[in-house]
Order: structure tokens, then C-alpha cells, then sequence
């Protein structure tokens, strides 16, 4: 996907799942339509953490991928802050997956190979013609859409470009002037 995906209305808007697995299906659940499941019955938009803090980070990113290579027309995942390796090392993911593995080198290299999946995500989704979501904050290097779209893919470091950094995180802070 590009760095600014496009989804129609109307659509879920999902928040920080953090490696609670069952919380994920709960939500599933709620917009379920009689027999179908939630996830054929609308479309769901993303906004990233989907891994590090609960128990289940590793079936989260796996279901969530599973469900956007089947359905790309109606799964769109953004990336949050915890789709960045140094977060993700030290809230909990790398732990998880050398833990659950005979071998912690293959922990290793999977936390290795989803953190390069990561770095292909998008930062942003246009809702309709005028809902902007993404993980964190607005920037004031948003000038246009066209900027969210120009952002670099993959991009491995979101501390390399300002916009990106600020789309993922912009977290707010007690005291700042101006």
C-alpha cells in the first residue's frame, strides 16, 4: 500500500489493540451481521499498535496480515509507534517472540522479518473524502495530502523524516508553548 491509503464510508475505525487477542475478535463480534463475521461484513480501518504489552502480540499481527492479504479492499493497517523496531524491542515483542520459540534465534529472525513488514505499512488513511486517520498526531509539516503520500516506503527509521515521525507519534505534552 502507499503511505496514504484511501477507504470508503462506511467503515470501523480500530485503535491500539496491543497484543490483546481476544479483545481483537470481541470487536470483531460487535459489528458482526447474522452469520457473517465482522471482518467480511464491513470495512476496517486500522491505526496501528498491534503488538507489544498484552499476551498475544504475534497472533494479533499475524490474524491482522492474514485478514489483509485476503481481503486488501477492506482491511487497511496503518503503522503506529509499536511498529517500530527499537519500541517494539524493549515493550515487549522481541520477549514475546524469543519466549514462545525453541530457539531464540528463530524469535530473532522473526522479530527481524516483522519489523521489516512494518517498515512497508501505511502512515495515513483518507475515510471518505474528509476523515484523516492515522496512529499519532498532525504535523505541521502537513501541508497536503500529497506530503503524507511522498513519505518514503520502506521506511525503516521514522525519525528520518519528520512528517512520518509526527503521523506516528505527536504525542501530547504537559506544559509546551506555542
Amino acid at each position: 500500500d502507499p503511505s496514504l491509503v484511501r477507504c470508503a464510508l462506511p467503515c470501523v475505525v480500530i485503535g491500539d489493540i496491543h497484543g490483546q487477542f481476544t479483545d481483537l475478535f470481541r470487536m470483531f463480534s460487535h459489528f458482526s451481521k447474522g452469520s457473517k463475521p465482522g471482518w467480511l461484513a464491513h470495512r476496517f480501518v486500522f491505526l496501528g499498535d498491534y503488538i507489544d504489552r498484552g499476551p498475544r502480540s504475534l497472533e494479533v499481527i499475524v490474524f491482522v496480515f492474514l485478514l489483509k492479504i485476503r481481503f486488501p479492499k477492506s482491511i487497511f493497517l496503518l503503522r503506529g509507534n509499536h511498529e517500530c523496531k527499537p519500541i517494539n524491542r524493549a515493550y515487549g515483542f522481541l520477549m514475546e517472540l524469543e519466549s514462545r520459540f525453541d530457539k531464540v534465534e528463530k524469535g530473532n529472525d522473526m522479530f527481524h522479518m516483522f519489523n521489516e513488514a512494518f517498515t512497508h505499512l501505511p502512515f495515513a488513511c483518507l475515510v471518505g473524502t474528509s476523515v484523516l486517520c492515522m496512529h499519532g498526531g498532525i504535523s505541521d509539516k502537513l501541508t497536503s495530502l500529497e506530503a503524507i503520500e511522498q513519505i518514503p516506503k520502506p521506511l525503516v527509521d521514522p525519525n528520518t523524516n519528520q512528517l512520518a515521525c509526527d503521523l506516528l507519534w505527536a504525542d501530547p505534552m504537559l506544559g509546551l508553548k506555542g
